[in-house]
């Protein structure tokens, strides 16, 4: 389904008035060291990481009247979590992959353990995703753009889909540790700016609270 239309419960096609664009940290990967950790891999830390993207989504939708979608890719932690709390809230969201869903699930899901792919899975069963490439390797026209790849790439993509609804709101949630985020182009502090430069609202959420208990 292109992101531009929301099919309702009758079937009929909308305009979405307002979009909801999600970027977080994936949980930490085992051989992360101790003074780099963004998203611990405990139970405490993925409670207090739904909790503050619940609480920005029901923010933003509180006084909205109109359909509203939500973007994200598909990563561990961030990503799922939204789609997941999006789904509780009953907004309907888009998955957008910067590569075929078993290449994504290799590269970010898979190294969170197994109930992370499960979750994938479940959610790419549910709404099936839009994928952006077919390998990481970027195309000969994109290959003398310096510091570009695939995950700018994404980012990019979910960015202009956005616009490209004509939805009248437009919202970034960013689940991000601005001590940690070393990811660089494609990283969740790149695609906050990414969204400020082109005049898209951004609530950015302190992970650092996540590092705490």
């Amino acid at each position: 389904m292109h992101a531009s239309v929301v099919r309702s419960l009758e079937g009929k096609e909308s305009v979405a008035e307002r979009v909801l664009l999600f970027t977080g940290h994936m949980v930490d990967a085992p051989d992360r060291p101790a003074n780099k950790r963004r998203f611990p891999l405990t139970a405490n830390a993925e409670q207090t990481a739904r909790q503050l993207i619940r609480e920005a989504i029901q923010a933003e939708i509180a006084d909205e009247t109109g359909i509203v979608i939500g973007i994200a890719s598909g990563a561990n932690g961030g990503d799922i979590l939204f789609h997941e709390t999006c789904h509780h809230l009953g907004v309907h969201t888009a998955v957008y992959l910067a590569l075929p869903q078993d290449s994504f699930q290799e590269a970010s899901v898979s190294p969170g353990g197994a109930d992370w792919v499960e979750r994938y899975q479940t959610l790419c069963s549910r709404v099936p995703p839009q994928v952006l490439q077919t390998e990481a390797r970027l195309p000969n026209w994109l290959t003398d753009q310096p510091d570009y790849n695939v995950w700018q790439g994404c980012n990019y993509w979910m960015l202009m889909s956005a616009v490209a609804t004509g939805a009248k709101r437009q919202t970034l949630i960013a689940l991000n540790n601005p001590d940690q985020d070393s990811n660089g182009a494609g990283g969740t502090s790149d695609y906050v700016q990414l969204a400020k430069e082109r005049g898209v609202k951004v609530v950015e959420l302190d992970a650092r609270v996540l590092l705490v208990g």
